[in-house]
């Protein structure tokens, strides 16, 4: 009999939103940390939690923890939020465009098909367009915003959470009361979101990594003097300490990290995976252990071409199933 080979799988979980504010204070101009984070950030973990063996690795930005923190702990709003806590009389046209125009930024087939109110405001939208606000009731503007929100939020809270399963039923009519409950529901599974992660962590169930606090690239913060040709001496960029805010910015991030988890990550994904000889040796000099990149960095580093099939399946997968 042939001996079968245990094959070692690495799940690698990377989770990055960028800045949305203008101001410390302000407004987020985006929803997609709140989104995503009722969505995927909580759940993703907790599927750790049903599988004994499973361990996985998450990454997490920085600027995302602070962000989850903003909504979940400082009661932070980002535009589309603002809006859904608003009472539609109060909302103006451009308001109401607002809304027409970003409340079905979400997956056809998956969250908006499936549900019976939705996909008809949708259709109506699509048909009529929205150059004349007054396609849809004040109602019905009510609905949309309900209904956007509830289609971002994962399954399982729509059965386990009542209050939730409850308004999902409902599926029309809703009131400024139902949109606030709503966004309160999403907070309260936000600050789920690091207590959860914290307590996998403490039990080696998942391992976490960080990235640059403001994800940069490093290779050019950290070779930015070598990468223009012919460089004039008065080009004020090269007077920069590129290669300080590099440092600065992968220290901010272990320390960042450490603090909120209670451990300090041994390893880095540089931002976009982009690495050269001087991030490695700056990421050593910081205590970091290991860090990741891509098969195109890999074969450019070793000088080898990586064919693939037509199907994708790589010809010679030697070089890509090991550690370097």
């Amino acid at each position: 009999m042939s001996q079968t080979k245990k094959l070692s799988i690495a799940f690698y979980w990377h989770m990055h939103q960028p800045v949305y504010q203008l101001t410390p204070n302000g407004d987020f101009l985006m929803p997609w940390v709140r989104l995503h984070a009722v969505k995927d950030y909580l759940d993703m973990a907790l599927w750790a939690k049903k599988f004994d063996k499973l361990k996985l690795n998450f990454n997490f930005v920085p600027v995302l923890i602070d962000s989850i923190i903003d909504y979940g702990e400082k009661g932070a709003h980002d535009i589309h939020s603002r809006m859904t806590v608003s009472p539609t009389e109060n909302l103006n046209n451009e308001d109401k465009l607002f809304i027409l125009t970003n409340f079905f930024d979400a997956n056809y087939q998956t969250m908006i098909l499936p549900n019976h109110e939705y996909h008809r405001l949708y259709q109506i939208v699509q048909a009529a367009g929205t150059d004349d606000v007054s396609i849809l009731t004040d109602q019905k503007y009510s609905d949309l915003m309900a209904l956007f929100n509830l289609a971002w939020m994962d399954p399982s809270y729509k059965t386990s959470n009542a209050d939730l399963k409850r308004l999902v039923k409902k599926g029309r009519n809703y009131t400024l009361e139902d949109r606030i409950q709503i966004i309160e529901i999403q907070r309260e599974i936000i600050r789920k979101i690091i207590p959860s992660i914290k307590k996998l962590v403490e039990k080696n169930k998942i391992e976490i990594t960080t990235s640059p606090y403001f994800h940069p690239i490093l290779p050019i913060l950290l070779d930015y003097k070598n990468i223009k040709k012919n460089p004039s001496p008065d080009d004020e960029l090269l007077s920069l300490k590129t290669e300080l805010d590099a440092k600065l910015q992968t220290k901010m991030a272990l320390d960042r990290i450490e603090e909120v988890f209670g451990r300090r990550p041994r390893g880095i994904w540089p931002s976009e995976q982009c690495v050269n000889g001087k991030t490695l040796e700056m990421l050593s000099g910081l205590g970091v252990e290991w860090s990741i990149s891509d098969e195109g960095i890999l074969a450019n580093s070793i000088n080898f071409e990586f064919e693939h099939d037509f199907k994708g399946y790589l010809k010679e997968p030697y070089h890509l199933l090991k550690t370097y």
